[in-house]
């Protein structure tokens, strides 16, 4: 699963949408499941999430290169 889709932030009602984030890191890197701090969140969701974002382990790409790098690949 990719991630969530649903009702979120300033959204207009009804109209769900999906925040996507994409990251380069460790390619042997596996994450049960993650979340920020919120009050019904675990500890590990809590550091998976602190390792994710925080760390800089994990640097953060725009998603859109690897679709134009996929799109010029295959013409």
């Amino acid at each position: 699963m990719i991630g969530a889709v649903g009702h979120s932030g300033n959204a207009i009602v009804g109209a769900e949408h999906l925040h996507l984030e994409v990251r380069l890191g460790p390619s042997d890197a596996q994450f049960g499941t993650i979340s920020d701090y919120k009050p019904d969140s675990t500890e590990e969701e809590r550091y998976n999430y602190c390792i994710w974002a925080l760390s800089e382990v994990f640097q953060p790409i725009d998603p859109t290169t690897l679709w134009s790098t996929q799109g010029a690949a295959g013409q």
